[in-house]
């Protein structure tokens, strides 16, 4: 089983008022807490999905980049577009935002867990409190199929993961599903 790391950072980050993937939490940038809880859990081959304004700034990393074609057209198209270029290498796509500061490699493993028990499904997704976490999941390539016939005006991850075989898996653990959407946001994090 082959699984790439995807990490959602192309964002405008408008509610935040400026870039907040550059903030830094307990001395790294924030999206690098996605990439190294990745790597942590054992995903050798990781990539930014980001937009031309942005790509600078993770090109001296040890990451790969990829152009999202659509930008600001949301995560599901980054998906579409990311699985597009990248299907015929990889069986998994395990999908992190970049604004996750408290994203840890246990919760990757044991999703990947998960997944080695439960093979047959398109899509395994988390959830925390009730809530769906759709940029926490693992995509099979068999997705693209269905991105493909979703209509470009419905940008929704949900209809993606009503659309295909999908396994969600309850976790109470809400710290590892913090993300930064606002200045505030920071508060839960302790900065």
């Amino acid at each position: 089983m082959t699984i790439a790391g995807l990490i959602m950072a192309g964002g405008r980050s408008t509610r935040y008022g400026k870039q907040k993937l550059f903030e830094f939490h307990e001395n790294e940038a924030l999206w690098m807490k996605s990439v190294h809880a990745l790597q942590k859990a054992n995903t050798h081959d990781i990539y930014v999905l980001t937009n031309n304004n942005l790509n600078e700034h993770f090109l001296t990393h040890d990451v790969h980049v990829l152009i999202d074609q659509s930008p600001h057209a949301g995560p599901m198209h980054a998906l579409h577009g990311a699985m597009s270029a990248l299907h015929e290498d990889f069986e998994w796509f395990q999908v992190l935002a970049g604004d996750l500061p408290t994203v840890t490699p246990q919760l990757l493993i044991e999703l990947q867990n998960h997944l080695r028990t439960n093979p047959d499904y398109d899509c395994l997704l988390p959830i925390n409190n009730g809530k769906l976490q759709p940029l926490h999941g693992l995509y099979h390539r068999n997705c693209l199929r269905a991105l493909q016939h979703q209509s470009s005006k419905d940008a929704s991850m949900r209809t993606l993961i009503e659309r295909v075989n999908t396994k969600t898996i309850n976790f109470s653990n809400k710290h590892d599903f913090i993300n930064i959407n606002y200045e505030h946001d920071w508060k839960g994090v302790g900065r």
